[in-house]
């Protein structure tokens, strides 16, 4: 899995958003899907704006960058 910080092209500017996924299509398809889910924003502005990796699982990834992800999710 990989952590990716996804830009949309929205009026808000520093709308900054983090999407674990395997690769950066799957990423901004999960944050797309989202956005459309809760009808924010226009929809010209839910368009992808850049998409940077940030981090990733493994022991030497390519980003440089360790991404450590727990089964468990702890939700207060």
């Amino acid at each position: 899995m990989r952590l990716y910080k996804i830009k949309i092209r929205t009026y808000k500017k520093g709308c900054v958003n983090y999407v674990v996924a395997n690769n950066p299509t799957e990423a901004y398809q999960i944050l797309r899907k989202y956005l459309d889910k809760k009808n924010y924003f226009f929809s010209s502005e839910r368009e992808l704006d850049s998409i940077e990796l940030v981090a990733e699982e493994g022991d030497y990834p390519d980003c440089e960058v360790q991404l450590f992800i727990t089964k468990e999710r702890v939700v207060k």
